[in-house]
């Protein structure tokens, strides 16, 4: 059978981190009974299952929230997509805190392991990269100011779970058009900016790195264009 299973984007902020209309929710407790739920059937069969955590940012569309999308800038994330909202700092941490207390109800509720979302042009992906991050504060500039909004996010997830509880984070490692208009590569992210970004967090947060389009392997594992 599947060693593991990753349910996939549960919001952490609704309705501002929110994409579809039938996304998954985790913000809140009484998500928990449905999700307990399904950890113990998928544990039935001797599979493990994590849930991923995400942000949407400038990704949300505003007739579906209810608001202007937030982003690292007010720099849209796509080709004629809607000009979002620069967060202010104190948002920033505030996300972060969002993504611990996601992960923290997840470990409760039985999850084995979860995955935070830094890739497909969401919310971290947009800090990430210079096309959407034009910042001038601690987290634009340098590829470690633009990663200062993942690095605080992991720090705050590690310490509530602990430092035995698998944590996954998935970057966007090569141009991928099918979910992103934005091209990471020479200007952007580019393949080795994501494999120095990946290392860096695997070598200092107990991380397991994860490309937006590949295989899930419990090694340091991207996908290189040959």
């Amino acid at each position: 059978g599947y060693g593991l299973l990753i349910v996939e984007n549960a919001c952490v902020k609704y309705s501002e981190g929110s994409n579809g209309t039938t996304q998954l929710r985790i913000d809140a407790d009484n998500y928990i009974p449905r999700f307990y739920k399904l950890c113990e059937t998928i544990h039935q069969y001797g599979t493990k299952i994590a849930i991923q955590l995400n942000h949407a940012g400038a990704s949300a569309v505003e007739s579906r929230i209810g608001m202007q999308p937030v982003s690292a800038s007010n720099l849209p994330n796509k080709e004629c997509g809607a000009i979002p909202r620069k967060l202010s700092v104190e948002e920033i941490y505030s996300i972060a805190d969002d993504y611990a207390t996601l992960a923290k109800r997840a470990q409760t509720i039985g999850f084995d392991a979860i995955e935070i979302h830094a890739g497909h042009s969401y919310l971290i992906s947009q800090f990430l990269s210079p096309l959407t991050n034009d910042r001038t504060d601690e987290f634009g500039g340098n590829i470690e100011n633009r990663a200062r909004f993942a690095k605080i996010i992991v720090e705050k997830v590690r310490k509530v779970v602990g430092p035995r509880f698998p944590v996954i984070i998935r970057i966007s490692s090569i141009p991928d058009a099918t979910h992103s208009s934005i091209i990471y590569c020479n200007v952007g992210l580019s393949t080795i900016g994501s494999i120095s970004f990946g290392c860096a967090f695997v070598a200092g947060k107990n991380l397991v790195p994860r490309p937006a389009a590949g295989i899930i392997a419990f090694l340091i594992f991207f996908s290189i264009p040959i």
